[in-house]
């Protein structure tokens, strides 16, 4: 124990890896398939956001055919540095909600200028 805590690149692991009261062999199963199911997840949302965004972008396009690529207003995009420490987060926060035994939910971000005006009453 006094090599985990004289260094420090291995006493964040310690944090990050909260121990369980119950023995890992009963919990490898249950684990495992939410685990596979969170990440089928995932990825089904991140289909179905690109979509709407894709929709969303080609209303938007000029007469001449033009798509405006530029992001929408209040987003913004995340260069690679900023995404890899931005997932990591993101997946020990699942990490830890699944050890607490929440599920995950993915609501849309954007919504259709229309019913953003109907809702401002613009």
């Amino acid at each position: 124990m006094a090599a985990l805590s004289s260094s420090p690149s291995l006493r964040h692991l310690l944090l990050l890896r909260p121990r369980l009261l119950l023995s890992p062999t009963c919990l490898a199963g249950s684990f495992s398939r939410r685990h596979i199911h969170g990440r089928r997840r995932l990825f089904s949302s991140a289909s179905s956001s690109t979509l709407t965004y894709g929709d969303a972008a080609s209303t938007h396009g000029d007469a001449d055919g033009v798509v405006d690529v530029n992001p929408p207003r209040g987003t913004r995009d995340f260069p690679p540095e900023d995404m890899r420490l931005r997932t990591w987060l993101f997946d020990h926060f699942r990490e830890v909600s699944h050890i607490m035994a929440f599920e995950e939910v993915d609501f849309p971000v954007l919504e259709s200028e229309a019913l953003f005006i109907r809702k401002a009453g613009e």
